[in-house]
């Protein structure tokens, strides 16, 4: 199992770079947090990455440093060579909770980020929209008003939200949490599906250590107190598409328990 390390090469041509990074926060005028130790980190072009980890160990401060939302104390990110200095028009974010503004339609929550960044047409915008609001399968539901949706359907509509600008990589942090098992198993299905069919590059922070397996090519598990990446897991025999079969089968057990046992080896 490797374990993470800095690099001194030049930041990768293809993929996603995070060199040195860490973060501080300032607790009043003399006090402070170490909220992430110096990493870093390659994560490559097409893959699916996941953090776990527990509370308080910097999962969603890395996530938010790596989509530009949050600025590192040292160090940087990189995307295809070309360092990440603000919110990145590459990177489309999905939220813990939808977010969806509840005075707009479905619809209309999907078009924001175009009238925002301008990045196309509204005509190219809206068929856009149809296409996504087909593909994650609420497009009954386009013109209806986001508390008519139940909690999986929001987290659909944020998903095809965020990939209205065809952004290169989706950044997704805990956005299954709220939901019940069959609701997550099933976003996850779907998940793994639009990831390959789009071929994005997704980074994915989650509690749920069945979740990152069933999903991840690879594992970042983080320790808590300053924040840290201790261990980069590399899923093993897993079929090259892989399906809702997959979590029945004695490989998917034999991961599940290898990155638990990594979790446990943080002794907390």
């Amino acid at each position: 199992m490797p374990t993470a390390r800095s690099e001194d090469a030049a930041p990768s041509a293809t993929g996603i770079d995070v060199r040195d990074v860490s973060k501080i926060f300032a607790l009043g005028a003399s006090e402070q947090t170490v909220a992430l130790k110096p990493l870093s980190l390659t994560i490559r072009k097409g893959e699916f990455f996941s953090f776990i980890g527990p509370s308080g160990c910097g999962k969603t401060t890395l996530l938010r440093i790596i989509a530009g939302l949050t600025t590192p104390t040292t160090g940087g990110v990189f995307i295809n060579g070309t360092q990440v200095t603000g919110p990145d028009s590459r990177i489309g974010m999905v939220f813990q909770k939808s977010t969806l503004l509840p005075w707009r339609t479905v619809l209309q929550n999907l078009l924001l980020p175009v009238e925002v960044t301008k990045s196309c047409s509204m005509q190219e915008a809206r068929s856009r929209a149809d296409r996504l609001l087909e593909m994650m399968g609420i497009a009954a539901f386009k013109n209806r008003s986001p508390d008519e949706l139940s909690g999986g359907m929001q987290q659909r509509a944020a998903i095809a939200r965020a990939l209205i600008t065809d952004p290169e990589i989706l950044a997704m942090d805990e956005p299954f949490s709220a939901l019940d098992e069959f609701t997550r198993e099933r976003l996850n299905d779907e998940l793994m599906g639009l990831q390959k069919s789009a071929q994005k590059t997704i980074i994915f922070v989650t509690h749920n250590i069945s979740e990152a397996v069933f999903l991840s090519d690879r594992i970042g598990v983080m320790a808590p107190r300053p924040g840290r990446l201790d261990s980069i897991i590399e899923a093993q025999g897993f079929p090259a598409v892989r399906d809702a079969s997959l979590r029945k089968k004695q490989e998917f057990f034999r991961e599940v328990a290898r990155a638990r046992d990594a979790f446990d080896r943080l002794h907390l």
